[in-house]
């Protein structure tokens, strides 16, 4: 089973500031504005997680190419959003890591293992994960107890197997 999770979308924001002689030509964004932003695209692609506080540096990267990370709190859980400044003023937001949501993951792996099975991924529901990070769900209920776990290829591809 695979399940792959980027955000990627692009909105059109006010530009903020002047700056001086030498951010002529440099987009600029006011922090607050990004932060809605985010909110906004986050809630729109997070595949039903619940999106809490959105915070961005106060100091943001400049111009076309620069990325700023904001930190996302889905479900109770601090998650890192890249947020990147396109051609024509508008912003491209992505997880910084791929997101595993277990609770449909382990819904997964209980229709697999059959009736009466019970899977356990851990207290949270929604973890960034890494490349090589490892998430372990136990699978209870139907014979001995087993384990499933999950894992984040380096391109992102989040995978679940037999452990």
């Amino acid at each position: 089973m695979l399940t792959r999770v980027t955000s990627m979308g692009a909105l059109a924001l006010v530009v903020a500031g002047c700056g001086t002689s030498a951010d002529a030509g440099r987009v600029a964004y006011e922090p607050r504005a990004v932060e809605r932003y985010l909110t906004a695209e986050v809630a729109r692609t997070a595949q039903g997680f619940q999106v809490g506080n959105v915070a961005c540096p106060d100091k943001l990267a400049r111009g076309v190419g620069a990325t700023t990370t904001c930190a996302v709190v889905l479900e109770g859980v601090t998650t890192a959003y890249v947020v990147q400044v396109l051609v024509g003023k508008r912003l491209e937001a992505r997880p910084e890591h791929p997101l595993a949501d277990l609770r449909k993951i382990a819904a997964q792996i209980t229709e697999k293992a059959g009736a009466g099975a019970a899977v356990t991924c851990g207290p949270v529901s929604v973890v960034q994960m890494t490349p090589g990070q490892r998430v372990v769900c136990a699978i209870t209920g139907v014979g001995p107890e087993r384990r499933a776990v999950v894992t984040a290829d380096p391109d992102g591809t989040i995978r679940v197997a037999d452990a």
